[in-house]
């Protein structure tokens, strides 16, 4: 009998609370299981039978929940705004499935959980039916072009990878080459087909920028993605122009489909030309960059793609034909629906082609949501000239607290040759301790760049002082790898090997092998840089012997790539 009046006051309680949502009746539930009760209802005596969840009057808030889980395919029932077990049941399910507290109850809080996942859901079916037009559209532009069109047509639709092959060989005596196949050979084994093809995509750039276009084109032929095709291709140019292959770099751009894409690898060539001696002869190149930037849609921002452009031949010293990209860049940015933002793209490329006075008048004119890339481009460029005062005035301006930091720890490292770089870094350390009360990466972040540009400047207590507080673990082994490098350069072999044992601890620390093979990389890199011999060696036995561990085919091929392009740095 005991057990029956328990479950009676029990459905009770679930029924009432029940109401409360429909805004039936005043009820006070100190918990959902609770059996203590009070309602402000008649006495239990003067009821002929207790109410069930049937009985209650129709809730707006039980029948929006009901047409949301229609909408998702979880509840098939009548939207009637009662709570019936239909309903409870569908409740129940999508709360099991989103790992919530599975109770049944509608609540505004599971309402609004609901209309989130069925946005999300929304969102990522628009996103799926534009990613397909995309591809539809990128395979067509590959398939019009002889060039081009055998990409597409033999892409294999299963691979295998070698199991004969000996890996121990490459591991003992490493090559780019050896390191290269081997991640290959790895990504044979990715099933996911967008990690595959993420993969392969960072090892044709890895075999271009290593001299091989030819398995370059042979790994591009892999990709399923046809727009990671012509990514391939822009990164094919790249590396040809960062060899100095000029012609063959402009070959290669010539039948990348794509006109924001063919733009990025026609720069590139063009910088490879001022390098090579050879500017007089970029007119040509940049009157096809001209000419493609005013078929890019509107929606794509070609303003910004013309204005990364104008900036790269400026910093190559073609200034000349960067003003000729700027005069356009600016008259597509004025037409954009963003116009603010795409002229404050623009307004940081005039800086670097010395137009500093028409910078400034952008910057009064556009609102202060937009100017953190003008102020910083201008910040730059007044410390480069050797006015900090003026640099320190810019980076003040920036509202956002961790960009400014950035902005002051830049203008700092290009003060040093003017005196007061000390003064900089005092106040970029100060704001960059208060981003947040609690340890956040933005905080981290800040201040691994202070303790690198610390120890590049030759204050490596200071630098050591900065590491200490950063909570992030994998950036404070970047921070003190570096500060190794700086100490080892300074003839300082006990303070090196010291804050190499500290780095070590904290890469160790980094769970996963991938992001510890990252940071290793890194390391060699910036040590070899240094002339630190020591400290570039052994983080580089550590990478390979991390990459060589690593199961995971994904993770195995992507560290691959990395360890492959950090040997060229250190050799």
């Amino acid at each position: 009998m005991r057990r029956t009046n328990i479950n009676v006051w029990t459905s009770v309680a679930l029924a009432l609370s029940v109401a409360v949502q429909a805004n039936a009746w005043p009820l006070v539930v100190p918990h959902r299981d609770s059996l203590l009760v009070r309602v402000a209802l008649p006495p239990l005596g003067e009821w002929t039978t207790l109410p069930t969840r049937d009985a209650l009057p129709p809730s707006a808030l039980v029948r929006r929940i009901q047409e949301l889980l229609n909408a998702l395919g979880q509840y098939r029932g009548e939207q009637h705004g009662r709570l019936d077990d239909d309903t409870v049941t569908a409740i129940r399910t999508y709360q099991a499935r989103a790992g919530l507290d599975d109770d049944g109850r509608p609540t505004e809080e599971l309402a609004t959980h609901i209309e989130f996942t069925s946005r999300a859901i929304e969102l990522g079916q628009r996103l799926d039916v534009v990613r397909t037009e995309q591809m539809h559209a990128a395979e067509q532009a590959l398939l019009a072009q002889p060039e081009t069109r055998a990409l597409v047509a033999r892409r294999p639709a299963e691979e295998t990878a070698d199991i004969t092959r000996d890996a121990g060989a490459c591991f003992a005596a490493p090559t780019a080459a050896c390191l290269l196949h081997e991640a290959s050979e790895s990504a044979k084994a990715v099933f996911n087909t967008r990690f595959r093809d993420w993969v392969l995509g960072e090892i044709v750039a890895g075999l271009a920028r290593g001299g091989q276009p030819d398995a370059a084109f042979d790994t591009a032929g892999r990709l399923t993605d046809p727009r990671l095709i012509v990514v391939a291709l822009r990164d094919i140019a790249l590396a040809r122009a960062e060899l100095g292959q000029v012609e063959q770099a402009l070959a290669v751009a010539s039948v990348i489909p794509d006109e924001a894409t063919r733009i990025k690898a026609l720069t590139a060539a063009a910088v490879a030309q001022m390098r090579a001696g050879r500017g007089a002869s970029i007119d040509a190149v940049v009157a096809d960059i001209e000419l493609l930037a005013r078929r890019i849609p509107a929606d794509r921002a070609p303003s910004a793609v013309v204005a990364e452009a104008a900036l790269l031949l400026a910093r190559a010293g073609a200034q000349g034909p960067a003003q000729r990209l700027l005069v356009l860049a600016r008259e597509q940015a004025s037409a954009a629906a963003d116009r603010d933002n795409e002229l404050a793209t623009v307004a940081a490329a005039l800086v670097a082609a010395g137009q500093e006075t028409e910078t400034r008048a952008l910057l009064a004119a556009l609102p202060s949501a937009s100017q953190r890339p003008i102020l910083a481009a201008l910040a730059v460029a007044s410390a480069q000239r050797g006015d900090v005062a003026e640099a320190r005035a810019f980076a003040e301006q920036i509202g956002e607290a961790r960009y400014r930091v950035a902005v002051l720890t830049e203008v700092a490292a290009l003060a040093s040759a003017h005196g007061g770089a000390g003064d900089l870094l005092a106040t970029a350390v100060e704001q960059a301790r208060a981003l947040d009360e609690r340890p956040s990466f933005a905080r981290s972040y800040a201040l691994r760049t202070l303790a690198i540009t610390m120890a590049q400047l030759g204050l490596p207590d200071r630098a050591r002082t900065a590491a200490e507080d950063i909570a992030d673990v994998r950036l404070r082994a970047e921070a003190r790898w570096a500060i190794g490098a700086a100490l080892a350069t300074m003839q300082d072999v006990r303070g090196a090997e010291a804050v190499r044992e500290q780095a070590l601890v904290d890469t160790a620390a980094i769970t996963s092998a991938l992001d510890r093979t990252w940071v290793l990389c890194g390391a060699t890199g910036a040590s070899a840089r240094a002339g630190d011999t020591v400290g570039a060696s052994q983080a580089f036995g550590r990478a390979l012997n991390e990459a060589r561990g690593i199961t995971d085919p994904w993770a195995r091929s992507q560290a691959l790539v990395r360890v492959a392009a950090t040997l060229g740095t250190f050799r």
